[in-house]
């Protein structure tokens, strides 16, 4: 809104308001509100974020007393409109550079497919042998080769009763740092073999003695770290299933949307010095997570799954049955390079080389993401609790 507008709505509110009843000034602001929101989905191109939008539109009086007073949830409602048609009008790219972004996609998953080949090896049948020769890892069931060596490999997991492991195959797991996971045939996890890297608990010791404000600080980076992924998962589901329900799931969308991003300016504004930091963090982050499984909740809502919300443990429904398994799998699954990410990056951050710490949130992404989308496809239908 220029600044000539700015000048005609105060001298309106500054004449007009002293003389109108307060209905008379509702009906003004309702004009006013449907305005603005016309100039928000006309200008959406030209506001660079939400923050921006909302510094302008603290700008704004409204000329009724009451709509003063709930001025800050009007203000929700035109941000909410710009968070939905940017969204759309973010996707409308020339068709050159969609073509591009296109093909370098393509290119980035034709990739990360032959590095990930043969990186997981997952062992479920009795009377398996994991054998290991010069070139690597083999698995052999009656005396026949039923899976070759893999250079990629980091990171076996052998499931269920029956099945052999020679010394050859550790000693070589050991030395290429490559972790064992063994679970029974309900999914639950009785035992690793790690290589001793795995084991040093010097970082540990510093982040224990770390003084309690770089503690808070840390802390609430991971918090902040983990909601910004809840949200760039919620803005990924919604890129492709926004019409779900006639438009509820929009609906939801906006709602958990403006929660999450407010979650995350509580945590970043975090001020407390004190020993509860953790139950306060902890709380902003299950306040998030109920928000999250929300939509969720809408987002499956048409697959005849019925999704009510998170359980974790005695989970009877698919979805959760599904994220349960992956999680007991995934708690294995941190290669040997993804530790040391890990690691030295919260080692620079602790010996005060980084002024932020990058979070690695995997879980939500790969798990939440892999589990719904077969269930989306139909692929899933049914899953048996043993």
């Amino acid at each position: 809104m220029s600044s000539q507008s700015k000048e005609t709505l105060q001298g309106i509110k500054n004449y007009y308001a002293k003389l109108l009843p307060e209905s008379t000034l509702k009906v003004l602001d309702c004009f006013l509100m449907n305005r603005l929101n016309a100039l928000i989905i006309r200008n959406q191109n030209s506001i660079n974020n939400k923050k921006e939008l909302v510094s302008n539109l603290q700008k704004i009086e409204f000329y009724s007393e009451n709509s003063n007073k709930n001025k800050s949830q009007l203000i929700q409602q035109l941000c909410s409109t710009y968070i939905v048609h940017s969204t759309k009008s973010k996707t409308r790219l020339t068709s050159t550079h969609i073509d591009n972004t296109k093909l370098i996609t393509q290119k980035k998953k034709e990739y990360q497919k032959r590095e990930n080949e043969g990186a997981e090896l997952v062992i479920s049948i009795p009377g398996s042998y994991i054998g290991a020769t010069y070139k690597g890892i083999t698995v052999k069931l009656q005396g026949k080769i039923i899976n070759k060596p893999s250079p990629a490999l980091k990171h076996i997991t052998v499931v269920g009763k029956g099945i052999s492991l020679s010394s050859n195959a550790i000693t070589y797991c050991m030395n290429h740092k490559i972790p064992i996971d063994f679970f029974d045939g309900r999914g639950k996890q009785y035992g690793t073999v790690l290589n001793p890297v795995f084991l040093d608990v010097t970082l540990w010791n510093k982040q224990v003695e770390l003084p309690l404000e770089q503690k808070i600080k840390l802390a609430t980076q991971i918090i902040i770290g983990k909601l910004k992924n809840q949200l760039n998962l919620i803005k990924y589901y919604h890129k492709y299933h926004k019409d779900i329900l006639g438009g509820k799931l929009s609906e939801k969308y906006v709602e958990v949307v403006l929660k999450i991003d407010k979650l995350i300016e509580k945590a970043k504004n975090y001020s407390q010095r004190n020993e509860k930091y953790t139950a306060e963090l902890m709380a902003i982050e299950s306040q998030a997570a109920i928000a999250y499984w929300s939509y969720i909740r809408v987002l499956t809502a048409d697959d005849g799954i019925d999704f009510i919300r998170r359980e974790h443990q005695g989970a009877t429904d698919l979805l959760n049955s599904l994220l349960n398994y992956g999680y007991a799998i995934f708690e294995c699954m941190f290669t040997d390079r993804q530790f040391q990410k890990i690691q030295i990056n919260l080692e620079r951050w602790i010996n005060r080389r980084y002024d932020t710490v990058v979070y690695y949130p995997m879980c939500i992404n790969c798990y939440t993401r892999i589990i719904y989308q077969p269930i989306r496809k139909k692929i899933i239908k049914t899953v048996e609790i043993v």
